[in-house]
């Protein structure tokens, strides 16, 4: 595989995971476009300040590498693994990640009930302004710039753990196609890394709405 490396960060020790650091501070741990492939699995919605996430990932990016995001939108249940905040639409994705190619989005289901978006690090690149960017929130059901306060929708335990089983088995392949790809470029980078919180499940779907405090 031309010498490539998978790391694996998380909040917590878990399988495949070799590196525990907050999505906020990846750079500080492996510096800046290092890698030529970033899978973010199930990780978006439950980080509050999603802005420096998403900004994380664009940095860690080689030249030409690829950036894979799993994300739930509106309609998805609360699930706290550890905390749920946000819904991202395909627009939503597009307007965040605009400063990168979207090379292709899709879904796991015709419901659209998880988003995977495909994007590329092409050209120069600075990282765009996402302060006036509001998403869906989960917590309070309409857009949001901020993490709201209030009450959030519960979802049943049975449908969490069962949802998990199968999203385990999802990511696992996800992260083999980007073992693959980051092996195949042969740039002597360190190839792929997958940033994720704890397992936890996610759809997609229109996010539109009033956008509040």
């Amino acid at each position: 595989m031309w010498g490539a490396e998978y790391v694996g960060s998380d909040i917590a020790k878990a399988k495949e995971v070799s590196v525990i650091c907050d999505v906020a501070n990846l750079t500080k741990q492996f510096g800046t476009g290092k890698f030529d492939v970033v899978l973010c699995m199930d990780t978006m919605e439950h980080v509050a300040d999603w802005r420096t996430a998403a900004t994380q990932l664009k940095l860690m990016l080689a030249e030409g590498g690829d950036l894979i995001v799993a994300a739930p939108s509106k309609g998805f249940p609360f699930h706290g693994w550890p905390s749920d905040y946000w819904r991202y639409s395909e627009a939503d994705m597009k307007e965040i990640f605009g400063d990168l190619k979207v090379v292709e989005t899709f879904y796991m289901a015709a419901d659209a009930e998880c988003g995977i978006h495909c994007m590329r690090k092409a050209g120069e690149f600075s990282p765009k302004d996402l302060s006036g960017i509001a998403l869906y929130s989960i917590r309070n059901g309409h857009r949001s710039r901020e993490v709201p306060r209030g009450a959030r929708a519960a979802v049943s335990t049975l449908f969490q753990k069962g949802y998990c089983k199968f999203r385990q088995f999802f990511d696992y392949q996800v992260w083999k196609i980007g073992a693959f790809m980051a092996g195949g470029r042969g740039r002597g980078k360190e190839g792929a890394i997958r940033v994720s919180t704890e397992e936890g499940p996610g759809p997609q779907g229109a996010s539109s709405g009033e956008v509040k405090p």
